[in-house]
């Protein structure tokens, strides 16, 4: 009769084991894929910021040259006045 407890002592604490390994293994992976997702997603989100600044830049560049021109008509008003 102890024989047949210490065999299922003994499978139950395989299969323990084996748990504890794939949960392991199950967690590696798990956050493996979410560091690679937040990888990409910063990666985006770079992209993204880049592109904004681009526009930007190109908006402010056109808002400058309004401006001179602007500036240069209301000086030319201002003489003929």
């Amino acid at each position: 009769m102890s024989d047949v407890s210490n065999l299922a002592d003994h499978a139950s604490q395989m299969d323990d084991r084996w748990l504890a390994m794939a949960l392991l293994i199950i967690g590696l992976v798990a956050s493996f894929l979410l560091w690679k997702w937040m990888v990409k997603d910063r990666e985006a989100t770079a992209t993204r910021l880049t592109e904004v600044t681009d526009r930007h830049i190109t908006v402010t560049e056109k808002l400058s040259e309004v401006v001179a021109t602007n500036t240069a008509v209301l000086n030319e008003v201002r003489k003929k006045l």
